[in-house]
């Protein structure tokens, strides 16, 4: 069951907010700052996330004084603090004082010497000492203060390096590698189990103690060991939510009655931690999004909201857009204009797939440090902007349909899987590409850094625009849940375990539908490879092994063209498009009362392709027939929500359903909802703008 925030002011108020820094700008601006705050109709802001080191100044000395007076000016404008405990970036002193605090990294230098965050491994035991020092000396300042909506611990917490250029990642410290060690005791018991678990016996690498083990610091291809990788990756991502729960647990201790979260991103595997893990425990687990700098289409900002949704239900967290973009992108991504239309828009997008929560980033973009220019809401001068503008307005109709949509929730016939796992190994496959000698093979670097998140956004595309909003599923809801939805789209299903394998196979006997691709359980959840791969036994095929398709490979329906990788198989029956060589592309068949579709090369990441829009109808066609659809121009969004009570009752009957319409277009749109094939009504939307409307 999903926990329950402390309202902001009312029960009915949604959390809206923004980022604003009072310990960044001169004393005198503040009221200023805070005034403008609350008549744009914001009633949260965040702020401390990085301030450990203008809070603590220098050992057990802190100065309060700023946030002192920023906390007054929100008590006196009527808006409430997500006060965020800096504790990912420690201040210079601790550094300097006690330099074992940086990271340690592959050559076993110590860093970063000043400047990124996080600069102090999380793993040692005097991080986590002056970590706890700190968040009880802010704690017990603020706790009892009426204005406190929540605490925010570590910002956006990984193990660094935090951007795609490195193929070496940290930390390699005694620190880590005792925890290491100690989580793979735990995981394995025995040496012997670990062994085998690892392959160690592949170049005569075996451990004979657990003390034996080391982190890996070749990078994840350079002749590594792919197990070990798989399972440092899994151990870092166990390693931040212990950390992280071992702070909130100090804070909760001290203060029971708010609610503590953290912020997260959505990007490359090799630069985040698997979300589903990380997030466990949390009150809540905020999405920081850039859309502009990220170059976002209205479908993928809707896919990456779908997945964090997806992300928090499987933790119990609420979902809260912790940074949404609010001016131009600087030092990093696209750094395109942002339109007040933009902030609009997108806010309405977050509520509309289920944000219980939204906070701007920035309010004023910041005048030096890393960010100088970026992300403000506001001009570098302070004065108005039309963005500006657009919250006053967008910020009443947000708060509005939070109300209206209460007892509502969005319900999902269809489940996307997301398994980390064979993102992880097919990146420690492919990699980013080597630079090699000619005629030597250098990896296929656009499929190790993209192959998952470009299958994930095909899956997707076969659900956006239906109205079956899907429900996303991970490596550990696989192993421990029946899959409940009546579609599974099952992307880069390349590591399964025995257990997974009998969930969906199970679900399709069931009466499911399975719609998957090449490399279905090749490997196994520690990537040794089968002998049989699970595909065999589920399709009754036989597999020959496997290939990376290095140019487009057409198939001989659906004017359609493959790309990714491929399984070549020898199927007997079942075949419904062939490649151009021959070679079975498509099978259908029948298990059970259920249906499997199975392409033997890599389906979804080919569907983003605009050649293959015939294939996509097809797979389209096999997801149940909605109730209730719209159709409209393009730019008009939309997504069905239903009241919860019939939800409960197992009722499928018309009626109780809201439907989130959002034009995303210049142009004013008309929207017609049809009931059961039946035109019901005809909805007109101003241009970006956005409406609910109710369906009976």
């Amino acid at each position: 069951m999903k926990k329950q925030l402390k309202p902001t002011q009312s029960a009915a108020e949604f959390v809206f907010g923004v980022t604003f820094y009072p310990d960044l700008w001169p004393r005198e601006y503040l009221p200023r700052a805070f005034s403008l705050i609350a008549e744009a109709g914001m009633n949260v802001v965040r702020f401390g996330e990085m301030a450990w080191g203008n809070i603590e100044t220098s050992p057990g000395r802190f100065d309060f004084e700023v946030f002192d007076e920023a906390i007054e000016l929100a008590k006196k404008n009527g808006i409430k603090i997500l006060f965020g405990i800096g504790t990912a970036a420690v201040p210079q002193w601790a550094i300097k004082k006690y330099p074992e605090l940086k990271f340690v990294d592959h050559l076993g230098g110590l860093t970063p010497e000043y400047g990124p965050r996080p600069n102090a491994c999380r793993d040692s035991a005097l991080y986590l000492q002056l970590a706890e020092k700190y968040l009880k000396a802010v704690v017990a300042r603020y706790k009892n203060n009426p204005v406190i909506w929540s605490w925010q611990i570590d910002n956006e917490p990984t193990y660094p390096p935090l951007d795609s250029t490195e193929n070496h990642d940290f930390c390699h410290c005694p620190h880590t590698l005792e925890k290491f060690e100690a989580w793979a005791k735990e995981k394995y018991k025995d040496i012997e189990t670990l062994n085998a678990a690892w392959g160690t016996a592949f170049w005569g690498n075996k451990f004979a103690d657990f003390s034996d083990i080391t982190t890996p610091k070749g990078g994840f291809w350079d002749a590594g060991n792919p197990h070990i990788y798989l399972d440092w990756f899994r151990f870092k991502s166990s390693r931040l939510n212990t950390v992280l729960r071992e702070l909130s647990a100090k804070i909760k201790k001290l203060d029971p009655a708010h609610p503590v979260g953290t912020n997260n991103f959505v990007g490359l595997c090799n630069r985040v931690p698997d979300h589903a893990v990380v997030a466990q425990g949390m009150d809540w687990y905020g999405w920081d999004v850039y859309p502009k700098g990220t170059d976002n289409s209205v479908e993928s900002f809707a896919e990456n909201a779908d997945i964090w949704r997806g992300i928090c239900d499987s933790t119990g967290a609420q979902f809260i857009v912790a940074e949404l973009q609010g001016g131009p992108n600087i030092r990093w991504g696209n750094p395109q204009k942002v339109s007040g239309s933009d902030l609009a828009l997108w806010a309405h997008q977050c509520l509309a797939h289920g944000a219980q929560g939204i906070l701007y980033h920035a309010f004023r973009p910041a005048l030096f440090g890393s960010e100088t220019g970026g992300f403000g809401i506001l001009n570098a001068n302070g004065s108005e902007t039309e963005r500006f503008t657009a919250i006053k307005k967008v910020s009443a109709e947000i708060k509005d349909n939070f109300t209206k949509l209460r007892g509502y929730q969005i319900k999902s016939e269809v489940a996307i899987a997301f398994l980390k796992a064979s993102e992880i190994e097919t990146y420690q496959e492919e990699g980013p590409a080597r630079c090699l000698p000619a005629g030597w093979f250098g990896g296929r670097g656009d499929l190790g850094l993209f192959h998952s998140l470009n299958s994930i956004a095909g899956a997707y595309r076969v659900c956006f625009g239906s109205g079956l909003s899907p429900k996303f599923i991970f490596d550990d809801q696989l192993e421990r849940e029946p899959i409940t939805q009546k579609v599974l789209l099952l992307p880069n299903p390349y590591l399964l375990s025995e257990k997974a394998f009998s969930h969906v196979y199970n679900f399709v006997k069931s009466g499911g539908t399975l719609i998957t691709e090449a490399r279905f359980g090749v490997k196994d959840e520690n990537a040794h490879l089968r002998e049989i791969p699970y595909l065999s036994s589920l399709l009754e095929v036989k597999y020959q092994g496997g290939e990376i398709i290095n140019a487009p490979l057409n198939l001989n329906k659906f004017g359609a063209t493959a790309s990714g990788f491929r399984d070549l198989i020898e199927a007997p029956r079942g075949v419904i498009a062939k490649f151009a060589d021959g070679l079975p592309a498509i099978l259908e068949k029948k298990l059970g009362k259920g249906k499997i579709i199975y392409a033997a090369y890599s389906l979804f990441q080919s569907l983003i392709a605009w050649d293959n829009r015939k294939l996509l109808e097809f797979i389209r066609k096999q997801l149940p027939t909605p109730q209730i659809t719209v159709k409209s121009e393009s730019a008009v969004e939309w997504v069905r929500w239903r009241k919860e009570k019939e939800e409960e009752k197992g009722s499928r009957g018309s009626g109780n359903n809201l439907l989130y319409l959002i034009n995303h277009s210049e142009q004013a749109a008309a929207a017609k909802v049809y009931v059961s094939g039946k035109m019901r009504t005809t909805v007109r939307l101003k241009p970006f703008a956005a409406q609910l409307i109710e369906i009976d």
